[in-house]
């Protein structure tokens, strides 16, 4: 295995992207109060040795619950009563596919020594590390729309009249598990903030997640809002517009940062309503933005359907039915409905209502229906595929992945895609040697990377981007620098599925974490790293900084590229 240079710390690789926090260090000191109008909120803890106060599990709407669950986000209640402290911790109901379970059984190998196994491997123990730990996890509660706010010590003892740069932090895992406290310790990009020269403020947020959030179709809509977890985060950051201030923030310098799903709910932002409304935010950073664009009215309906019969709801129920469920019934038809989910998917995510999403986003990239004014700094990885590829061994083998993957695609565009755009051609001149890598390369492109071409290109290509081809390259590695604290291991949080260690480049993290806060201050990427490159804009010739093994320098985007622009013009609907 290859290591990078000057590695120290550890990072595990993982599915969806997530990182286990740290709790910080308690104080003696008496810690602030924050007057939200409708609630007073205590810090939780002040770190003595990090200088910043934490404010935990803040309420930033009603709970979804009774008739609020299916609809829209509402403002919590008026309560006076008393001063919160946000000490207990909640994250939305979790569901994890089956494949996570096998994935780590055999990629291992397969990304050290080659190894393809002859048939797919049985799940194994899903408890280590993730799997029934996450699905038992007691903070588990349909009540989970909080968020947290860090905020270094001088920034909100001593405010600005401009106010801190603040950025707020989307979670991954597939729009069907994860939460605020799996993103990571945010310590590394706060003191990188101080060592660039303008401390950040950090937000991290729940939303609702599988069926709880992602519901959508024609019969779902005629009484439930599509598409609820993107609600809970348009109306988190509508919280931060209106109470960041009162932490020393600045509500015009907020940008949002998020990988993987994250990272799509991202784009979905950036082109919710169809650009038709003012965005909450002023910059973006989706680092391998994802999600899968099948998402046809017939697609959504039968993915009500299935879960209607999960949850043994009667013939000709249908969302009063659901929502009259206890949460534990309606928990429980959720987790199976996802554990059902085809190898690499996650059977929910964003899709197409008519009204958040008009369309698919790279559709409403390429007819300009976004927000314009924002400033882009993307990313993805060289071989985000991988971490969602059945172990395929033969032509015939990577045909039926497809057509299951593709299930609702018409049969000539099927075959153009596993014909013409993947042929059956393992010389490496199409960038695989294998059945394995040819899937992989399809899952990127299609899911990945060419979302963030369509993004650059979207805005002129006047945008930032970097290309993380540290070995492996897989999804969800670049985390542990965005996230890195010298001397600390990373773990997978969140019900990630653990696939192997890397060593981390503590030169490259700092540079990344000082390109991503002096982005996020003034929309500038910079860095304080001597003999680092300048952070080239993408223009015409696609270029990138290029995250490597043993250098940070300029390269050409390999997704820009012909297949992208297939997949960017949405052909395969």
């Amino acid at each position: 295995m290859k290591a990078s240079l000057l590695g120290i710390g550890v990072v595990s690789v993982l599915v969806g992207g997530g990182w286990a926090r740290p709790q910080a260090q308690g104080s003696s000191r008496q810690l602030p109060v924050v007057d939200l109008d409708y609630e007073l909120y205590q810090a939780n803890s002040f770190n003595e040795d990090r200088k910043f106060y934490n404010f935990s599990n803040i309420r930033y709407a009603a709970p979804p619950v009774g008739e609020l669950r299916f609809k829209a986000p509402e403002s919590p209640a008026f309560d006076r009563s008393a001063v919160r402290t946000g000490s207990e911790g909640k994250i939305c109901p979790q569901a994890l596919p089956r494949w996570a379970g096998i994935s780590r059984v055999w990629l291992t190998d397969y990304i050290t020594r080659g190894v393809i196994p002859p048939s797919l491997p049985s799940p194994g123990d899903l408890s280590n590390p993730s799997g029934a730990t996450l699905l038992s996890d007691p903070r588990q509660t349909e009540d989970c729309l909080f968020l947290d706010v860090l905020v270094p010590q001088d920034v909100y003892e001593k405010p600005t009249t401009r106010g801190a740069p603040v950025v707020v932090a989307f979670h991954g895992g597939g729009y069907t598990y994860g939460s605020k406290a799996d993103l990571g310790d945010a310590y590394g990009l706060l003191n990188r903030s101080r060592v660039v020269g303008e401390e950040i403020i950090y937000v991290s947020i729940n939303y609702r997640l599988g069926a709880f959030g992602f519901l959508s179709g024609p019969s779902f809509q005629k009484n439930g809002i599509a598409n609820a977890g993107l609600h809970d985060q348009r109306f988190a950051l509508e919280w931060v517009q209106k109470h960041i201030s009162k932490f020393g923030g600045d509500k015009d310098r907020v940008t949002l940062l998020g990988e993987s799903a994250g990272g799509g709910s991202i784009l979905h932002q950036i082109t919710a309503y169809g650009g038709l409304l003012d965005v909450p935010f002023a910059s973006a950073i989706p680092q391998s933005p994802a999600w899968f664009p099948t998402t046809s009215p017939r697609e959504q309906e039968d993915q009500f359907n299935d879960l209607l019969r999960e949850a043994s709801v009667p013939a000709g129920g249908g969302v009063d039915e659901l929502r009259a469920l206890p949460t534990a019934d309606l928990q429980r038809a959720n987790r199976r409905d996802v554990a059902a989910s085809p190898y690499g998917f996650f059977k929910y995510g964003p899709s197409p209502d008519g009204f958040f999403v008009p369309a698919d986003p790279k559709t409403l990239l390429n007819h300009r229906q976004f927000a314009r004014k924002l400033r882009i700094l993307s990313a993805h990885n060289t071989n985000e595929g991988l971490l969602f590829t059945p172990p395929l061994n033969s032509d015939a083998d990577f045909q039926g992945w497809a057509r299951n993957a593709f299930r609702y695609a018409q049969p000539a565009v099927l075959s153009y895609i596993t014909d013409t755009l993947y042929p059956n051609r393992l010389d490496g001149s199409l960038g695989y040697r294998d059945q394995v890598a040819r899937a992989a390369l399809l899952i990127s492109e299609a899911a990945f990377t060419c979302n963030t071409v369509g993004l650059s290109s979207a805005f002129s290509n006047n945008t930032y981007s970097y290309l993380f081809s540290t070995f492996p390259g897989l999804h969800g590695q670049d985390n542990g620098l965005t996230y890195y604290v010298p001397g600390q291991r990373y773990s997978g949080g969140g019900g990630d599925t653990y696939i192997a260690d890397f060593p981390v480049n503590e030169t490259a993290a700092f540079a990344l974490q000082d390109y991503l806060v002096s982005f996020a201050a003034n929309g500038k990427p910079d860095s304080a790293v001597d003999g680092v490159p300048d952070f080239p804009m993408v223009g015409e010739q696609a270029r990138v900084l290029d995250v490597g093994n043993s250098a940070i320098r300029e390269g050409r985007d390999p997704a820009s590229n012909d297949r992208c622009r297939w997949w960017q013009l949405q052909l395969q609907n």
